[in-house]
């Protein structure tokens, strides 16, 4: 479904997110002196519908620009054309309510009555957008209302497909039992949702505790889903599986995902699982090491703990909805190298002979170069503080090393160490956004 955002309308809706839709309601929305308010309200008061619409739209923007009317004084307005069977009336009062359940009803009374712009928002609120409160009947018939009108919808080919889908699969029902044993189920425990319907939709798609049942698995997915784009590909997913008996690969909810805010959730629901691997792999790489090793290297896990947040924070551009999962796979790439650093490094792989001097100052060549010649304006989220502030935390992490890698691997110099970690802390710095040669 597409999704029209507008200063008045995010104003009116903070509190349930912006209504979708072609229609521009603000465009309808103008400044009235206060005689013309008079007369408009003198026509509103005699019933008729389009004069009490023009009255309650003066009156809505009257109540974002000046104090002292209220939701309810406007409303008052839009239900006098709303009981008199005015679809663009239940339309302004979706529009102008800041009760979800109000909107949600008000929307669904607009598209049934034949108000074209409600229909995409009817839709939204009903299915596409209501996780476990789709009421899919409802849906069903207005889109049936919009084919039959040939009300022109967003994306109509995706768009129906997944409303008639929905409508078949039925309403969801899942006994204790079943829920007990797809919750006991491996594969389900390791598999993030960010909701049981979700849950239970990849159990009955994939046979996770239970007996595969597509059926079931649709059902779930779009009483589960408040993404348009996500709900649309799982139930085209799903669809195109018609008929086979298990699944290549499992049906996961997080390979659908395209918000930015699912992205996050999946991604560090994935790197939640990665870092018990790393753990576990720690845990074989240290357990002969001794007392003082463990410890000097508990301290280089700290400062790289702080030093890979803040570099995943302040020194890549992490503007825009998906803007954790690049923090999230940031930060994991550099736990990911400090792993494979860590395996080298145990099987004889030491860092070479080097000069630390000459190497300080070839960084502080890149690092000044970096500062002075980046334009600034078109860093996103990347700036100099920023970077001077994990520039900080990497000194730290630095030393952490030269403290470790001698008292750990015989032989070796901290000078060495610092010249290894000042190499690839280089390498970093010229891959941020902005660094120019």
């Amino acid at each position: 479904m597409k999704t029209v955002f507008t200063a008045l309308a995010f104003v009116c809706l903070a509190s349930m997110g912006a209504i979708a839709s072609d229609y521009e309601a603000y465009k309808e929305l103008s400044p009235h002196s206060a005689s013309e308010l008079d007369a408009m309200r003198t026509l509103a008061e005699k019933g008729d519908v389009a004069a009490i619409l023009t009255y309650g739209k003066a009156l809505e923007y009257q109540r974002n620009h000046t104090k002292g009317i209220s939701e309810a004084d406007v409303q008052a307005w839009f239900y006098k054309a709303a009981d008199k069977g005015s679809g663009e009336a239940w339309y302004w009062i979706a529009y102008t309510t800041t009760n979800e359940e109000s909107r949600r009803s008000a929307l669904a009374k607009a598209a049934e009555l034949g108000f074209a712009p409600a229909f995409d928002e009817a839709l939204e609120v009903l299915l596409f957008r209501a996780g476990e409160k789709a009421d899919v009947i409802r849906a069903k018939k207005i889109a049936d209302l919009a084919r039959q009108k040939g009300i022109a919808i967003y994306n109509p080919s995706e768009t129906f497909a997944t409303v008639d889908a929905c409508y078949a699969a039925g309403p969801p029902q899942i006994t204790p039992d079943q829920r007990d044993a797809i919750e006991a189920d491996e594969n389900s425990t390791e598999s993030f949702t960010p909701n049981d319907n979700l849950k239970w939709a990849e159990g009955f798609a994939n046979g996770w505790g239970v007996k595969r049942d597509r059926q079931k698995a649709l059902t779930f997915a779009c009483h589960g889903s408040t993404v348009p784009a996500e709900l649309n590909d799982m139930v085209a997913h799903l669809l195109e599986r018609k008929g086979v008996v298990a699944f290549q690969e499992p049906f996961r909810f997080c390979d659908h995902v395209t918000s930015g805010e699912n992205g996050g959730l999946c991604s560090s629901a994935a790197e939640d699982r990665q870092q018990n691997t790393r753990s576990a792999q720690l845990d074989v790489v240290t357990t002969k090491w001794s007392a003082k090793q463990k410890s000097a290297f508990i301290d280089l896990q700290n400062s790289a703990g702080k030093y890979f947040s803040e570099h995943a924070g302040s020194e890549q551009d992490v503007s825009g909805s998906a803007r954790s999962t690049f923090f999230i796979q940031e930060e994991a790439k550099l736990r990911d190298d400090l792993l494979d650093n860590l395996k080298g490094f145990e099987k004889g792989k030491r860092p070479p002979k080097d000069n630390f001097v000459e190497a300080d100052k070839a960084l502080n060549v890149t690092y000044q170069t970096l500062l002075k010649s980046t334009n600034w304006q078109i860093t996103g989220t990347v700036k100099p503080e920023g970077i001077r502030s994990t520039q900080k935390l990497w000194l730290k992490y630095r030393d952490a090393w030269a403290m470790f890698g001698p008292l750990r691997y015989s032989g070796t110099k901290a000078q060495d160490w610092k010249a290894w970690a000042t190499r690839k802390r280089i390498v970093v710095l010229k891959t941020i956004v902005g660094f120019q040669n």
